[in-house]
């Protein structure tokens, strides 16, 4: 019932039904990323819906940039959003980390500066934005790069965000028996706090 309320705009609404109720995984996944699909596709309006406000970026601009300048629109014409979530590639550098990486992150930079410069003064102090990695990494090199490991970390920020560090790094030294950092904070609880 959820899903269908949320995907609702452009969905086939029975066949998500169907499909749910069966309980088949890869049934219920196709069905679900159709019905996403269908929804986004919707989404191609939203430029005559909010007009003036809906963001512009060049073509050949980053897609980090493009994707949350959309989001700064979307929350300045005020269309009722309470999350967006955006994901962005790139980050997994197995291989080349020492060039990959830093351009990746001067990206993500940029990006978010002009996302906070994009957001309409009135909502400068009721926006959080949180990124994370669904992985960590490994601590030993597999050539010029590292393996997926565990402990990540995560950047929480805003106009009302208490700013620092709040937990300490994990040991370099007591590492699990993968050769994984471990996480000391589960990544449900920062979740739960930024809900809260």
């Amino acid at each position: 019932k959820l899903l269908t309320d949320a995907y609702a705009t452009g969905s086939d609404q029975n066949k998500l039904a169907v499909n749910m109720k069966t309980g088949s995984y890869g049934t219920y996944s196709n069905s679900l990323m159709n019905q996403i699909s269908s929804t986004m596709k919707e989404t191609t309006a939203i430029p005559n819906i909010y007009g003036g406000s809906y963001p512009t970026t060049p073509a050949n601009e980053a897609i980090p940039v493009t994707r949350l300048s959309v989001a700064a629109g979307v929350i300045n014409e005020n269309l009722g959003a309470r999350v967006i979530h955006t994901q962005f590639n790139g980050y997994d550098t197995h291989v080349n980390a020492d060039v990959d990486h830093p351009a990746r992150l001067a990206e993500l930079d940029g990006a978010l500066k002009a996302f906070f410069n994009g957001l309409n003064p009135e909502w400068k102090d009721r926006v959080t934005v949180l990124v994370y990695s669904e992985m960590g990494r490994r601590v030993a090199e597999n050539g010029n790069g590292t393996d997926h490991g565990r402990a990540a970390m995560a950047l929480l920020l805003g106009n009302k965000v208490n700013g620092g560090i709040r937990n300490e790094f994990p040991s370099l030294k007591n590492l699990d028996s993968n050769g994984n950092l471990q996480e000391s904070i589960d990544f449900r609880e920062v979740y739960g706090d930024i809900v809260d």
